[in-house]
């Protein structure tokens, strides 16, 4: 009999292990050396609380009138990882009889990436992995929040894992789904789960290709469009104003019309409509 993830993802496991290669991998990709790893993000966290330092007084108190560019997320953040990276590495010491690391973030990493068999293996092997992937997922988010980004698109990368799965077992692939917010002016973007890159242009176009033919509420053009940097935010309230007054007008007719009694429009032929009498009027 096959023994399955101790997850509860269904997935088969190896060995002794009570992880499947799958979340072994998740692990291995949040504690990574590589692009996207545990030592970048550790960098971009620390340059976030030097950028918020930076923004206070030199004697250490901000200003009465000036705003906190960060909110002090990014020590939290750090804080929170350093508690959990500790932990876990205290506890492979003292079960395997194992010699400290250094005393820093990036050395309990390197030294848990190196130790995958015996955490694959070991009784809290479910909560090592969600606690690690968790507090590496949270402060990617705060460090991707620091600066303006662009969506993209969503990661549709499958695991080779997942694609035996589903060619042995049956199980059906399924891909990262994490979305893909770029910095603007990048010319590509690396999933923040699996760290797959995608360039950012043709995502975007992808992007494009896969909502065009969406039905969608005018409110929902409109705020995609914003989100997606088509429309510019400081014009959102007259785009919306010139698709209201085509409907009103018949110029544009709803496709079909929802339970709530809102006509759709197809969101590329719409959008790309206004966009061109927006600027026609700006000229």
């Amino acid at each position: 009999m096959t023994n399955t993830c101790a997850t509860g993802c269904g997935r088969p496991t190896r060995d002794q292990r009570l992880l499947c290669d799958h979340h072994v991998w998740e692990l291995e990709q949040a504690l990574s050396d590589e692009t996207h790893g545990l030592p970048e993000l550790i960098d971009q966290l620390t340059t976030t609380l030097t950028r918020q330092a930076k923004m206070t007084e030199p004697n250490g108190a901000r200003g009465a009138e000036q705003p906190v560019p960060f909110d002090g997320r990014a020590s939290v953040a750090l804080n929170e990882l350093r508690v959990v990276l500790v932990g876990w590495t205290q506890v492979l010491m003292e079960t395997h009889q194992l010699d400290a690391p250094d005393d820093t973030l990036a050395a309990m990493g390197r030294f848990l990436l190196g130790r995958m068999d015996m955490i694959a293996s070991h009784e809290a092997a479910v909560e090592i992995h969600d606690q690690i992937t968790r507090a590496c997922s949270s402060a990617w988010h705060v460090v991707d929040r620091a600066a303006p980004r662009l969506f993209v698109g969503v990661c549709d990368w499958v695991s080779q894992e997942d694609r035996s799965s589903e060619a042995v077992f049956g199980h059906v692939a399924i891909p990262c789904g994490s979305w893909l917010y770029a910095k603007v002016g990048a010319k590509e973007v690396s999933c923040p789960k699996c760290g797959r890159a995608y360039d950012v242009r043709v995502s975007r176009d992808r992007l494009w290709e896969a909502l065009s033919d969406v039905l969608m509420t005018i409110a929902e053009i409109v705020s995609w469009g914003v989100q997606l940097e088509y429309i510019d935010s400081r014009n959102t309230k007259r785009v919306r104003n010139l698709l209201d007054q085509w409907v009103k007008r018949k110029r544009i007719t709803a496709h079909v019309v929802n339970r709530h009694g809102r006509g759709l429009f197809p969101f590329g032929e719409t959008l790309t409509s206004a966009m061109a009498a927006t600027r026609k009027k700006a000229a």
